[in-house]
């Protein structure tokens, strides 16, 4: 009896080596940009437009809850989404909000930015 509880638990410890290098690798990969997630991605896969518009939502609410951007943000579609060329000379991702019912004419555009791969990087009124 003695030997086959020897041999189960290192076949069992075998196992699960095996299995944990076998599969190891998948985790590394599965988490780049898709529809699904928390708008945080590994990897250098593009992020779709889809991607980054689900994103800009999460994003806003956030913002909001923390009282960084007026709440009417929140609710509001975007008005363009087009990649532009940052400072540094990378391509990220801009997404436009218009809010014609702000009273502050400076705020009326809310810029959020976003790497290629769907990260969110910046929002600010100014659109730099």
């Amino acid at each position: 009896m003695k030997t086959w509880n020897k041999l189960s638990r290192t076949g069992a410890l075998f196992f699960t080596a095996v299995a944990g290098w076998t599969l190891a690798p998948l985790h590394s990969t599965v988490a780049f940009a898709d529809a699904g997630g928390s708008c945080h991605f590994h990897g250098r896969k593009e992020a779709t437009e889809e991607t980054v518009i689900r994103c800009s939502a999460h994003h806003r609410t956030r913002l909001s809850s923390k009282g960084k951007i007026d709440a009417s943000w929140v609710n509001l579609s975007h008005e363009s989404i087009t990649k532009v060329t940052n400072p540094k000379g990378k391509q990220e991702w801009q997404v436009v909000f218009s809010n014609p019912t702000s009273s502050d004419d400076a705020k009326k555009k809310l810029f959020m930015f976003f790497a290629l791969n769907g990260n969110f990087l910046a929002a600010n009124h100014t659109g730099k």
